[in-house]
């Protein structure tokens, strides 16, 4: 009888062992199952000093400033339209970098059904569960 184990969330997964057994005379197989999710890891809060988010605004702050200075300088030239999608750019450029607290491929909080299934040529059964991630 092969094994199978669908309806994993993302960023988790889900294994029998073995994959495929054989039934003994008394027609009973056992295999056991592990499903793995990966946490929403939150990096610790700093004691004191400066916080690491603190240099992005400025370094933001001063990209801007520097790029409002050029396009002053050089608003008699035709150069300005580029100045100002450079100073564009940048600050999408900036503000895309700041994903530090998103879980993307992280398993998140909630109930998943999960389906074990057996097939042995034509014949199926299957027993779903229920995953609970806290």
């Amino acid at each position: 009888v092969s094994l199978t184990c669908t309806g994993a969330p993302t960023g988790s997964t889900c294994v029998l062992t073995p994959k495929i057994v054989t039934p003994g005379a008394n027609a009973t197989a056992t295999s056991s199952g592990v499903v793995t999710t990966t946490a929403l890891m939150i990096p610790p809060r700093l004691p004191n000093g400066p916080r690491p988010f603190l240099w992005i605004w400025v370094c933001t702050v001063l990209s801007l400033a520097l790029a409002l200075y050029l396009a002053r300088i050089m608003a008699q030239r035709p150069a300005r339209k580029l100045i100002w999608a450079f100073a564009f750019l940048l600050f999408v450029a900036l503000a895309g970098c700041s994903h530090a607290l998103r879980g993307g491929g992280k398993t998140l909080a909630g109930s998943y059904p999960l389906t074990v299934k057996g097939t042995s040529g034509a014949l199926n059964h299957s027993a779903t569960f229920t995953l609970t991630v806290q």
